[in-house]
């Protein structure tokens, strides 16, 4: 995009052409989800503000993350909507040129990319509060240079629920993302993703994947120590917790396909591994099962002679 340009804002896809995007629909995160964690990592309401703070050439960037009602912080489950949102505007983008200024949706199409082929009225509700916690969560990023510069937004700016005649039943949503996201579409500043993110329980695995996706990406491995990793995960439980929480995640695969990861603690570091490592780390375990297996063969073998 060059500087200047004036890009086009229109409706969004609706009703079924809007469900048939949904069907192959990659999924996509911006870089300012992935570098530090900006959701609450607990499954009770968290109250507590987020804080980061980051020095970086002489300059600090404060990022604030906090809740305006009595819901909570948004939480790193609540961020699937705004990911299911971003994927669709990328999807739109590449093709149009367009970005929507007013995404609409039915809960159908957000859980069938999800991969959910049915959902009750319980996830509906689910659904409807996380929109209302990405409403209610404000982000401030107060940068200090040689001037003060602000950005304040919530996740979600505006959100309408649409019901049928009798207002039983929302049957879409009508929401607006904040600038600041729809700059990272136009940027292409997002990376795919593995829908198997969406099967991961673990809060701290969650944001270990996208973390991971973002500092390892196609490499074979990046290095960290743990107390800056726990720093940038915003956990609200202390660091020996967080190491124990890394310890019992060892060795265990997180995603899939070309975007899969797996970490190792290494002291007080912890090593993020990509797919190369992992696949060489099989090929490895493979190599000797079938070795063990044919020197017991052999070794039958020699007791019979």
């Amino acid at each position: 995009m060059k500087e200047g340009e004036i890009i086009k804002t229109g409706e969004f896809y609706q009703g079924d052409l809007f469900s048939a995007i949904v069907q192959d629909l990659r999924l996509k995160a911006p870089h300012q989800l992935q570098t530090r964690n900006l959701f609450s990592l607990s499954k009770k309401p968290r109250h507590e503000p987020i804080v980061h703070r980051i020095v970086q050439d002489g300059e600090v960037l404060t990022v604030t993350v906090t809740n305006t009602s009595g819901s909570g912080i948004a939480t790193v489950f609540d961020q699937d909507v705004l990911l299911f949102l971003i994927s669709a505007l990328v999807r739109e983008y590449d093709e149009t040129q367009v970005v929507s200024n007013r995404p609409e949706f039915a809960a159908g199409d957000y859980y069938k990319f999800k991969g959910v082929k049915k959902y009750a009225g319980t996830q509906s509700k689910q659904l409807y509060d996380a929109i209302h916690r990405l409403q209610n969560t404000f982000v401030e990023y107060v940068r200090e240079t040689s001037r003060k510069q602000v950005v304040r937004f919530n996740w979600i700016s505006y959100f309408d629920a649409v019901t049928n005649a009798d207002k039983s039943r929302i049957i879409k949503y009508q929401l607006e993302i904040p600038q600041t996201i729809i700059q990272s579409v136009i940027a292409h500043k997002v990376l795919t993703l593995d829908h198997s993110y969406f099967s991961l329980t673990s809060p701290i695995a969650r944001f270990l994947y996208l973390y991971a996706r973002k500092a390892v990406g196609r490499k074979t491995s990046f290095k960290e120590s743990i107390k800056s990793v726990y720093e940038k995960s915003a956990a609200q439980e202390s660091l020996r917790k967080f190491t124990h929480q890394l310890k019992n995640l060892q060795g265990k695969t997180l995603g899939a396909g070309p975007w899969q990861y797996t970490i190792q603690l290494d002291g007080r570091f912890v090593v993020f591994y990509g797919r190369q490592h992992i696949e060489a780390k099989s090929k490895e375990k493979i190599s000797a099962t079938l070795a063990a297996l044919l020197t017991t063969k052999s070794l039958k073998g020699s007791r019979k002679l």
